[in-house]
């Protein structure tokens, strides 16, 4: 049954709500396949599906999730591969990314490079345009990047979950001392000024 980016989880919650058992068969996953690979680290991965088609959301949603430390799994169009590449260029162009092509099929492909040098290998049609795409980018942790909230306070920091993700403060306190690898009560009393 087709669940991973495609809607069959609904069929299963109405399965359950008629009290009919559901019973699954594992069977080929593009996004685990590429990941296993690419070569990037897999200890701990993110399963983005497909990203919004508009630049702007599509940029947003890649500027929050580039900054966590786990392997971004993407599926995308060929149509669209060329754009999200250049969004995430223009993120880290350093960044080690993965392209998979056709997988499991005669003309599988599965290129990991920078970005920068994915542009170019699909500009001299050394990666086809064709077929379905998976896209991995490596997490920011083991890019051992600076952090992307460096210059910023921790009140900064919570104050961006809040407006950008739309988090309760307990959930971006909590989360930027994740990031941040403080205790949860540190970041509280800083934002809620308690000494």
């Amino acid at each position: 049954m087709p669940l991973i980016s495609d809607p069959g989880y609904e069929l299963v919650v109405a399965a359950r709500e008629a009290n009919i058992k559901v019973e699954t068969v594992p069977g080929p996953n593009a996004g685990l396949t590429a990941l296993m690979a690419s070569g990037l680290p897999s200890y701990v991965y993110t399963f983005l599906g497909f990203l919004p088609r508009k630049e702007k959301e599509k940029s947003a949603v890649l500027e929050q999730r580039m900054h966590e430390n786990s392997t971004l799994i993407i599926y995308e169009s060929p149509h669209r591969v060329t754009d999200t590449l250049k969004t995430i260029a223009k993120i880290d162009a350093t960044r080690q990314v993965s392209l998979g092509r056709e997988l499991t099929k005669k003309f599988e492909q599965v290129v990991t490079d920078d970005v920068t040098q994915l542009q170019a290998l699909i500009q001299q049609g050394d990666v086809p345009l064709k077929g379905e795409f998976v896209i991995l980018i490596e997490g920011a942790k083991a890019n051992n990047e600076i952090s992307w909230f460096d210059d910023l306070s921790i009140n900064e920091h919570v104050d961006h979950y809040i407006q950008t993700s739309q988090m309760k403060p307990k959930q971006a306190i909590k989360k930027v001392a994740e990031e941040r690898q403080l205790k949860t009560n540190e970041v509280y009393n800083t934002y809620h000024q308690i000494s």
